[in-house]
């Protein structure tokens, strides 16, 4: 049993045409994953360089550059800061459509930092990430806490 080429057309504009209603959808849900990719990545480093300036005694920071659309983990050795070495110190790339907004968070020149001490403590501040689409923040509440991810909508703000 065969298909004609008249069924086979008349399946093939059924398809596109469910395509084409559904493509506007979809446009949000990639760039959303995209701005969700980054908090989390950051969220990780976040944890990482607090975890291991307690470990280690020593202090990391975490650094973003906007003019090179780029962030970074570096650690305090004899009074300057170097790059990590291994899976956590390779820098990542932020893409150009995503634009980073920053409250209470440490500036020197394009560079925008968070620094992680031996004690344990960090500082409550806010990384805003938002895209043509969406807008999310990696916020931390207080000194002790951890980074937490928050989708904000058109007036909502932290």
């Amino acid at each position: 049993m065969g298909f004609t080429l008249l069924e086979l057309i008349l399946v093939m504009i059924i398809i596109c045409t469910m395509l084409a209603v559904a493509a506007p959808n979809l446009r949000g849900f990639f760039s959303s994953r995209q701005l969700n990719n980054i908090a989390d990545q950051m969220s990780v480093l976040c944890r990482y360089a607090k975890d291991q300036a307690v470990n280690e005694s020593v202090t990391y920071r975490f650094n973003i550059d906007i003019m090179e659309n780029e962030y970074w983990l570096s650690v305090l050795d004899q009074s300057q800061y170097r790059m990590l070495k291994g899976r956590f110190g390779e820098k990542f790339i932020i893409p150009e459509d995503v634009e980073l907004t920053f409250d209470n968070v440490d500036q020197d020149g394009s560079c925008y930092y968070l620094d992680f001490t031996a004690d344990g403590y960090g500082r409550q501040c806010t990384i805003q990430f938002e895209d043509k689409a969406n807008t999310i923040a990696l916020y931390s509440r207080g000194p002790c806490d951890n980074f937490e991810i928050i989708e904000l909508y058109d007036d909502e703000g932290i």
